[in-house]
């Protein structure tokens, strides 16, 4: 039986140990469900090839690529935050289930916790990027060599926000509100960023709520490179202001979880 002078030499834990393996294992069990794969990474290839493949406009010049790579860029988006916030929101299973709380009870802390989420979430959509932006290429797509990194880069990096939305709808709500809380969030927001129908072509007063909704910025960082001009600092604000709501509301949910 150890001493109190011999348990007070045990090192403490960071908050985590574990993580990698953690990590793994929840990319596995994401990866394992077949609607995961589906709507992250054949929804976004299906909707371009429907919609920005073949047609009149496809082949229209813009300022660093065509319609086409706009019409993929725009569905692949939509398919990273329908996917990250889908698969984000899966936590409330394990919430049902205790996992959370039994992960209250080892060395890893609540952050490192929702860091392994977080990380098999990013890892399904860099898939989903690199499936889409394969299809693209090899179809109608054309974008400078310098725009097609630059995108992939900044989509990932607005996947981010569309995971913290589904860790927070996962964390405050019961597992069928936060699938359903979460879908129709996802999709008001796809709209008023203009990701299916250009904001010109909206009535005045959906122009007006559209700074304000959660994808609005990041499909305008996304897409700048493709125009290259008519930066707004306001995007990259709408961004980190819906990222650190919804940080801080997974966080508050995770912390009441585990502190019954």
């Amino acid at each position: 039986m150890k001493t109190l002078a011999e348990i007070k030499k045990i090192p403490t834990s960071n908050g985590f140990k574990g993580f990698g393996k953690n990590a793994l294992v929840a990319f596995q069990k994401v990866a394992a469900h077949p609607l995961n794969l589906i709507f992250a990474v054949g929804l976004p290839v299906m909707m371009y090839l429907i919609f920005g493949v073949g047609k009149e406009y496809s082949s229209i010049e813009l300022p660093h690529a065509n319609v086409s790579a706009q019409i993929m860029v725009n569905m692949a988006f939509y398919g990273v935050a329908v996917a990250g916030s889908s698969v984000a929101a899966g936590i409330t299973l394990e919430r049902a289930n205790g996992v959370s709380r039994l992960f209250s009870l080892t060395p890893m802390s609540p952050l490192a916790f929702l860091l392994t989420r977080v990380v098999a979430s990013l890892t399904i959509i860099t898939l989903a990027i690199l499936t889409t932006f394969t299809v693209g290429a090899y179809t109608d797509a054309k974008m400078e060599p310098l725009v097609w990194g630059i995108t992939g880069v900044l989509l990932l990096a607005s996947a981010l926000l569309a995971t913290l939305m589904g860790l927070a709808f996962g964390f405050l709500l019961r597992s069928d509100a936060a699938y359903a809380g979460v879908s129709g969030l996802t999709v008001i927001s796809a709209f008023l960023g203009g990701i299916f129908i250009p904001l010109e072509q909206m009535a005045s007063f959906v122009q007006d709520l559209a700074p304000f909704s959660p994808l609005y910025g990041g499909i305008r960082l996304v897409s700048y490179p493709i125009y290259g001009e008519g930066f707004e600092w306001g995007w990259v604000t709408n961004l980190l202001v819906w990222m650190l709501i919804f940080a801080l509301l997974a966080w508050m949910g995770n912390k009441r979880d585990t502190g019954r």
